[in-house]
Order: C-alpha cells, then structure tokens, then sequence
C-alpha cells in the first residue's frame, strides 16, 4: 500500500514538473545561457554539477545491477532490471545537461567526427554512447521473455541460454566502461592544474566511490518503496545494501576530510581560498547541512545503528538522503573552483 502510494505521489509530481521543465527548456533554447548567471570566471554551474551526478549515479546503479555478477550476491538479482533502468535513464539525463550546457548544442558531433586522441572528454563521449547502447541490448535481452510471451510466440530453451550468455557477455563488458567512465568524470577535472581545488590525484578513486554510495542510495530507494515481494530475501537486500552504504559512506567522507585538510595545510592560496569558500564562505550551509548532515551523517547512522537499519522504509529514507546531499556534493565540486579568479 506504501509503495503504491508512493507512485502515485511520484507521478502527480512527475506531471506536475513537466511544464516548469518544458519552460526552463523553452527559455534555455530561446536565450541561450542567459539565465544561466555565468561570468567571465564562472563559466560551469548547475547543469555540469548535474550531469556529473547523473552519470555517476549511472555508473553507481549498474555496478549494483551486476552485483550477483561481481560479488556472487544471489539476492540482487532481483533487483537488476530496475537498476537497468536506472541507470540508463541516468545516462540519458547526464548526457541532457551537458548537451544543454553548451553554447552550440549542434557542435556534439564534433567529439564523434573530430576528436582528439588525448581528450579526456572525447574518451567520456565514446565511453558514454558504447555503454548507452550495450546498457539498451542488455534491456532489450532481459525483457524479451516477457515481450515473447504477451505476443505469443515461442521462446525456446535454446533461444533463451543463447540470450543468457549473450547477456552475461554484455555484463562483463559493461563492468569495466563503468569503471573507466565514472573514474574519468573525476580525471576530467582532476587534469586541470590551473585550477588547484580540482587539481587532485586522487579524484578519479573518489568519483568511483561517490558513484558507489549514489548508486547505494538509489537502489535503498528502489529495494525499499519498489520491489515486489517483500520476504526475507528482500530483508537481506536491505541489510547488505546498508552495509555497503555504510562503507561507502565512510570512506567518501574520509577522503573529503584528507583532501580539505591537505589543501588548507599546503597553503596554496587559490586552493585554500576555494576550500575556504565551502567550509566558511557562501557555500558553508549547504555543504555541512545538507551534504555532510543530511547526505552522510543521518544515513550513515541509520545504516549501522541495529535499532534503524531493520526498518525498511527508514533504510529507504537513508537512501533519498544520499541522493539530496550528493546534488550539493557536486555542486561543491564544480563551483567554488570557479569563483576563485
């Protein structure tokens, strides 16, 4: 009944922000990036923060999906075709904002037809389409079953271990494009040594485990209001899901405290006055309210706290948290960078 309701609300929301997001379209396609408040320093901001969360949220969804792969978990399992689709709506609305972000949204092609062998970005644009496209086969293979059978037509035990091994090929090669894209989100920025804040060797490792405790969230969103069948299996779902958020959470926030704690000890000024200006500055309320408190401290307690993390819509909840904070994560990410001259 929750999970019904749920829906519901979702898709009375998903009606009602339809024609605010047609708007914002309209005006973004009509005024190009006037709206947008950019400058002659910050030139990135919200749609760049976005599509590095969706595509990294993308890369989180997919490991989970193949998580009975990887790690031999059995009860994931069930959750595979709604982290396929997770994930592939990801991929899409990463792909949307960037494209949106560019002041000539035709010129895409570009990174097709002319690329450079030493982009990281052309790397990301191929990587991306390749895994858009096997992510799609994947679908396509894990729903035929069901298409064959409302059409009536015979699916055969041959056809049906040919598809099997078709889509465990699929799988495997899909793990390491995951890896490799989710990483080159954080080598993207981490190349970039005129920008100090960015310029971290560590980024493409914590991207990848960001994209792990996104991916943790959505799936504890998924598990808890979503799949069907809430038996004991479901209840190891959720107990091996908060454990792995746990983890993740941990180890994204120790690399978060190391990295800020290194670059204020370095004293490098551009790097200091950029970390000075999410810690203390304009973004300092956002970033311990909403990204540490709300995304990181709350779920983490009610994953490992044993009175909280048997309660499966409490779990669900840790979840959605991570989703919000993880928006200002990425925002903290891209921006202040930028508003150091």
């Amino acid at each position: 009944m929750k999970a019904a309701k749920l829906r519901k609300a979702l898709w009375v929301l998903a009606i009602l922000a339809l024609p605010v997001g047609f708007w914002g379209l309209y005006m973004r396609l009509a005024g190009g990036h006037e709206v947008t408040n950019y400058g002659s320093y910050v030139v990135w901001g919200l749609w760049v923060a976005m599509y590095l969360y969706f595509m990294e949220l993308a890369a989180g969804s997919y490991l989970f999906a193949t998580m009975d792969l990887i790690a031999g978990f059995k009860p994931f399992a069930r959750m595979y075709r709604m982290a396929l689709i997770a994930a592939l709506v990801s991929v899409i609305g990463g792909l949307l904002h960037i494209w949106l972000d560019l002041g000539h949204p035709e010129r895409f092609l570009n990174a097709y037809f002319s690329p450079s062998a030493s982009s990281v970005m052309a790397f990301l644009v191929w990587t991306y389409t390749v895994f858009g496209l096997v992510l799609a086969a994947q679908l396509v293979l894990e729903f035929r079953p069901d298409w064959m059978k409302r059409l009536g037509r015979t699916y055969d035990s041959a056809t049906q271990a040919r598809d099997r091994g078709i889509l465990k090929g699929l799988q495997i090669l899909s793990i390491p494009m995951v890896i490799a894209f989710s990483a080159g989100v954080g080598a993207l920025f981490g190349v970039q040594g005129a920008r100090p804040y960015w310029h971290v060797g560590m980024y493409p490792v914590a991207f990848f485990i960001t994209a792990l405790v996104s991916g943790a969230g959505l799936m504890l969103v998924l598990a808890a209001f979503f799949l069907p069948n809430q038996d004991e299996e479901h209840g190891t779902i959720m107990r091996g899901l908060a454990r792995l958020l746990a983890v993740f959470l941990f180890m994204e926030a120790l690399f978060l405290f190391t990295d800020y704690v290194v670059s204020l000890y370095g004293g490098l000024p551009d790097n200091v006055a950029a970390v000075r200006q999410v810690i203390t500055g304009p973004y300092a309320a956002p970033f311990w309210v909403i990204q540490v408190f709300i995304g990181m401290v709350i779920p983490f307690v009610i994953a490992v706290l044993p009175g909280l993390n048997r309660n499966t819509s409490l779990l669900g909840l840790a979840g959605g948290l991570v989703l919000v904070g993880f928006v200002v994560t990425r925002i903290t990410t891209v921006l202040p960078a930028l508003t150091v001259p």
